[in-house]
C-alpha cells in the first residue's frame, strides 16, 4: 500500500485516549496497554491490533528505541509511523501509544496522529531532557506517561512528572512503574522495588498509575509472577510486550508475551480481579452488618431505659411487676411480623430470651430501690429487656 503523507490531514485519526482510559477508570476495571517492543512491519502490527481488540485499551508500540550500545536495532522511525496510519485507518477504535524522547519525536508523532505517548526511563532520568520534552508538550491534550527512573530515585521520579505538569494539565499525566535497574546478579531484568512505587502512589494519589511487568521480568516466564504481584496492588492497569512470535522479536525478545501467554495471563489476571472484587464487596456488607448490629445495642440500651422507668413507676403505684397477659399479648404480637426471613419460631426464642432477662432486671431494679440503692444491677453483661 503505497502512503501519501502530503494527501492526508493526520489529526483526523487522532483519538481522545483520555475518555477511553476515563470511561474504563469509571466503570472499575483494570486498563491494559499491550503491544509489540518495536513496530518491525505493518503485517505484524496488523496481526497485533486484530488479536488485542477487546483484549486491550490502547496498543504500545516501540518506533524510536533507545539502545545502550550503538549497532543495535534502534526502530523504524518514521516509517513505523507510516504503517501505524494506516493502520489506525483499519482499526479506529484502537488508540495507539508510542516512546518519545525528544521535541523532534513529538513533531513527527504529531503528524501521524499518535494517541498518546510514553516517555522511558532513560529519559526520566534526565532532568534537562524532561525540561526540554515538557516544553515541546505544551498545551497538548494527549495522555502522557512517565516510566520511573533507571536508578530507583523516587525524587528524579516525581520531579519527572512535576516538570510535565508544569506545562500540561495534570489530567494528561500519568506514570508507569516499570522496576530499577540494579548492580550485581538479580533473577529480575529491573528490581520491582514495590515500596518505592507504593510511596511514588502516596505522594500522587490522584494520577493515573500503571505497572509494566515485561521491562521488570526481562523473561518471559516471571511476567506471570510480577503481574499478579501488581495485580494485589493499587494499579489503575498494566503495559505488557506482546509478539505474533517473540522468539524472533527484532528487541526485547525474551520477554515478550506470545498471544497464547497473553490470553493465559489475561484470564489469570481477570479471575484475580473478580476474587478482590469479592472481597471488597464481602467487607462491604459486613460493614453494614456491623452497623446493624450496632443500631440493635443501640436500641436494647434504649429498651434498658425503659425498663427502668417502667421498674420504677411499678414501685411508686404498686403495680405488680410480673403480668402474665402483657407477656401473652407481646408474644402474639411479635409473632404477627414473623416471614421467611424471621420464623415465629425464631422470634418466639428470642423474645423470650429478652422477657426473661427483662423479668429478673425489674426483679433487681425494685430490690434495689426498697434498699435504697439507686443504681443498676452490676452483671453488666445483661441487656434490657422489658416486655410489660
Amino acid at each position: 500500500m503505497l502512503f501519501d503523507k502530503h494527501a492526508i490531514t493526520y489529526y483526523s485519526l487522532a483519538m481522545n485516549l483520555m475518555d477511553v482510559l476515563s470511561s474504563a477508570q469509571e466503570s472499575q476495571q483494570k486498563v491494559y496497554l499491550a503491544g509489540p517492543c518495536s513496530a518491525e512491519s505493518y503485517d505484524q502490527l496488523r496481526s497485533c491490533a486484530q488479536f488485542l481488540q477487546g483484549k486491550a485499551q490502547a496498543l504500545r508500540v516501540g518506533v524510536w528505541k533507545p539502545r545502550s550500545r550503538p549497532g543495535e536495532f534502534e526502530g523504524y522511525g518514521e516509517k513505523a509511523l507510516e504503517w501505524i496510519y494506516q493502520l489506525k485507518m483499519e482499526f479506529p477504535n484502537l488508540p495507539v501509544l508510542i516512546e518519545i524522547a525528544t521535541p523532534a519525536h513529538l513533531e513527527k508523532a504529531m503528524d501521524y496522529g499518535i494517541d498518546g505517548f510514553w516517555v522511558g526511563a532513560r529519559t526520566t532520568s534526565n532532568p534537562f531532557m524532561m525540561d526540554e520534552l515538557a516544553s515541546s508538550l505544551a498545551g497538548v491534550q494527549k495522555l502522557v506517561l512517565v516510566k520511573n527512573p533507571i536508578a530507583a530515585d523516587l525524587g528524579l521520579w516525581l520531579g519527572a512528572v512535576e516538570r510535565l505538569e508544569k506545562k500540561l494539565s495534570a489530567r494528561y499525566v500519568a506514570a508507569i512503574h516499570r522496576g530499577f535497574c540494579v548492580w550485581g546478579q538479580s533473577q529480575y531484568r529491573n528490581h520491582p522495588f514495590w515500596e518505592l512505587a507504593l510511596e511514588f502512589r502516596k505522594q500522587r494519589p490522584e494520577g493515573l498509575f500503571y505497572c509494566d511487568p515485561s521491562h521488570m521480568a526481562g523473561r518471559r516466564n516471571l511476567v506471570f509472577e510480577l503481574a499478579c504481584c501488581a495485580g494485589q496492588l493499587d494499579y489503575d492497569g498494566m503495559m505488557v510486550e506482546v509478539h505474533p512470535r517473540p522468539q524472533i522479536a527484532l528487541s526485547d525478545s525474551k520477554q515478550q508475551l506470545s498471544f497464547t501467554d497473553y490470553e493465559l495471563l489475561m484470564q489469570s489476571l481477570t479471575g484475580q480481579q473478580k476474587i478482590k472484587n469479592s472481597q471488597e464487596e464481602l467487607s462491604h456488607l459486613r460493614a453494614l452488618i456491623d452497623q446493624c448490629d450496632s443500631q440493635l445495642i443501640a436500641n436494647l440500651r434504649s429498651r434498658f431505659h425503659l425498663i427502668e422507668s417502667i421498674a420504677q413507676l411499678k414501685k411508686k403505684t404498686g403495680i405488680q411487676w410480673f403480668q402474665a397477659d402483657r407477656y401473652q399479648q407481646m408474644m402474639a404480637k411479635r409473632c404477627k411480623e414473623a416471614d421467611s426471613c424471621l420464623s415465629e419460631d425464631f422470634l418466639t426464642e428470642i423474645f423470650n430470651l429478652i422477657h426473661s432477662q427483662s423479668v429478673k432486671w425489674q426483679a433487681l431494679a425494685v430490690s434495689n430501690h426498697q434498699q435504697g440503692q439507686d443504681k443498676k444491677p452490676a452483671n453488666t453483661h445483661w441487656v434490657d429487656r422489658e416486655s410489660h
